[in-house]
């Protein structure tokens, strides 16, 4: 480096003043411009690494909104098994079938065939120790034994709800003969039957509505045949085409079948009844309060009287009330206990809140035992009544298990280490509790209690 410095000064030191100035303005000029493109350099160095440190700030951010959807989907995933299961799968909280619907989540609908054999299906099984064959009614199959249907037709074959049901039914039997084109086709005088092969199909007789015409004479009496006519009064609501029969069909067809009222009024005029909704309503307002009303009381004051209740609501989403549409409201639900020796009473109750206003009015006389779930308004109940106790259902402590279980990817578990869940462990005890219970339904309240004790 020194040499070329030498070098260059060799070069200059016989330049003339003029000839130095104009090389130190060229060199200067030369150096304005370097350091300008360093200038410049430096700052698209600098906008880069902020651009950088953004766009890594950014990815970062996106990479764990990423992780975040992937595990809110994986989540809802769940859920909606879950929830699908709650809603068409109440078998499945069986233990077994828990543990095969958890293996195999997806399964075809198999329709039920008169003629074709029922074939056994395939799952998985794992033994649980202590339940032998014998299953409780809290759904946990204690083993499960796989055998072929008796499709002999003999009493104990493995015939399908359905086919059970037809067989109940009325019959109409139809022989399928047609001689000529038996003749045309084997020779006339050349064919017999040798016997009837059987087919079975489900019909539906048409609904058929009629007008019952009732008849009272106008007597006409003495001399002067003054006319008196013989009283007539409708049962049901006065000066009306309603009867009993058309209105248990308004009924059922509500508050079983869910069917709204303007739905059922044009199903009874494709029929050819020119029935409205607003009469089917009047009916319904009219008739319903005037004779349900002393049922439901009635009902109510023999399920407060049975000094042991399981209550449970539900919500469902109702447009009236001036709320907007799709509100939430709830329906309570009432029982006696499977143990009361006497008819069961169920009670509903329709409140646009889950507060705990119904059961205060409701429950206000009441002294006993109320079985539920966790909902903080039995709890501030029995706060309020000291002669109320609050105890929680263990079928809904189950669940959170069951559900738990659901989840696990069982498929590609042994079945240690299905045994070795924790939800499994769970489970297996509350079957066993289940067991025990299930020996006892039968027997006095007194005993029940001492093989409590004993048990314990």
């Amino acid at each position: 480096m020194k040499a070329e410095t030498d070098a260059f000064r060799n070069r200059i030191k016989d330049f003339s003043f003029d000839k130095l100035v104009e090389l130190t303005v060229s060199g200067y000029e030369k150096y304005r411009d370097l350091k300008m493109r360093d200038e410049e350099n430096q700052r698209i160095s600098t906008e880069i690494h902020i651009r950088y440190s953004i766009m890594a700030e950014e990815n970062r951010k996106l990479k764990e909104e990423n992780a975040s959807l992937k595990d809110l989907l994986r989540k809802e995933i769940e859920k909606n098994e879950l929830k699908t299961r709650s809603t068409f799968g109440r078998s499945t909280e069986k233990l077994l079938s828990l543990i095969d619907s958890a293996a195999n989540k997806a399964g075809d609908f198999e329709d039920e065939d008169q003629e074709e054999d029922i074939t056994e299906k395939e799952g998985r099984i794992v033994s649980f120790p202590g339940g032998g064959n014998k299953a409780d009614n809290a759904g946990n199959d204690g083993g499960r034994k796989k055998e072929k249907a008796n499709t002999s037709g003999n009493k104990g074959s493995g015939k399908t709800g359905l086919k059970r049901s037809i067989e109940n039914l009325p019959r109409e039997i139809l022989y399928l003969l047609d001689a000529a084109a038996l003749n045309a086709a084997y020779g006339e005088g050349n064919w017999r039957i040798a016997f009837w092969r059987e087919h079975i199909s489900v019909e539906k007789m048409p609904v058929s509505y009629y007008a019952r015409y009732i008849l009272t004479p106008v007597i006409s009496s003495g001399l002067e045949h003054e006319l008196y006519t013989v009283p007539y009064y409708n049962l049901l609501l006065p000066h009306t085409y309603a009867s009993f029969s058309i209105m248990a069909d308004i009924l059922y067809r509500k508050f079983m079948l869910s069917l709204p009222f303007h739905r059922q009024a044009v199903d009874y005029q494709m029929s050819g009844l020119d029935l409205s909704k607003q009469v089917i309503i009047h009916w319904v307002n009219a008739i319903v309060p005037e004779f349900f009303e002393r049922v439901r009381s009635y009902m109510t004051e023999y399920l407060i009287r049975s000094g042991y209740i399981q209550s449970d609501e539900s919500y469902f989403l109702v447009n009236k009330d001036g709320r907007g549409a799709g509100h939430k409201s709830f329906m309570w639900v009432h029982c006696t206990s499977e143990m009361l020796d006497s008819h069961p009473v169920i009670v509903f109750y329709y409140e646009a809140t889950r507060g705990t206003d119904h059961l205060r009015q409701l429950f206000g006389e009441f002294l006993g035992y109320i079985i539920c779930d966790a909902y903080i308004s039995y709890q501030v109940m029995e706060k309020e009544n000291p002669l109320i106790t609050v105890a929680g259902c263990f079928m809904h402590c189950r669940r959170y298990f069951a559900e738990a279980l659901f989840v696990n990817d069982i498929s590609s578990m042994t079945d240690d280490e299905i045994r070795e869940l924790s939800e499994t462990k769970a489970l297996l005890l509350i079957r066993e509790i289940y067991i025990a219970e299930n020996a006892l339904r039968d027997v006095s309240p007194d005993e029940r209690l001492r093989e409590r004790q004993i048990s314990v």
